[in-house]
């Protein structure tokens, strides 16, 4: 892939404390830091796409790659949305 690796840093809300708060309270609240690492796929002056993982084979195996999605932590932790992506990525090939 001719695209180059960044690292975005990037800020996101957290919550507080649960319940009702004041908007001088609320506008103290400290934005979280986030930071996140992939390929640089887009930027403009609004946005910034970037991409995780690929999967680097030609012609792409798809139907693999589908399979390999469900025998992982991640599919463990989430099932649901592993499944689901599982079955997308089953769609593609």
């Amino acid at each position: 892939m001719n695209k180059p690796m960044v690292l975005v840093t990037w800020l996101d809300a957290k919550d507080g404390q649960t319940g009702w708060h004041s908007i001088e309270d609320i506008q103290k609240e400290q934005l979280a830091v986030c930071h996140s690492a992939g390929w640089l796929m887009y930027k403009d002056e609004t946005k910034i796409i970037i991409m995780a993982d690929y999967l680097e084979q030609d012609p792409p195996e798809y139907a693999t790659a589908a399979m390999e999605m469900l025998d992982s932590r991640w599919a463990k932790q989430t099932p649901n949305r592993a499944e689901a992506m599982s079955a997308e990525m089953a769609g593609i090939g």
